[in-house]
């Protein structure tokens, strides 16, 4: 489970915000710790920032590298 928000920057792109949030087994486990970490201080000012996302373990990810942008 991940959260992201945007952060405005004055007349820029506005910056994207990205955290990794906790790793679950079930599907259903990270959607319970999504609602009850919406009323924490930050997440609660983004509180539709939560993505849930299934990943296979024991694989990589990051092949071709990444570019900073």
């Amino acid at each position: 489970m991940f959260h992201s928000y945007e952060i405005p920057v004055k007349g820029q792109v506005p910056k994207e915000e990205v955290k990794i949030i906790e790793v679950f087994a079930e599907k259903e486990l990270a959607e319970a710790t999504a609602k009850d970490y919406k009323s924490l201080p930050g997440f609660r000012e983004y509180p539709n920032g939560f993505h849930v996302s299934k990943y296979n373990l024991n694989q990589k990810w990051w092949t071709e590298g990444f570019i900073k942008v």
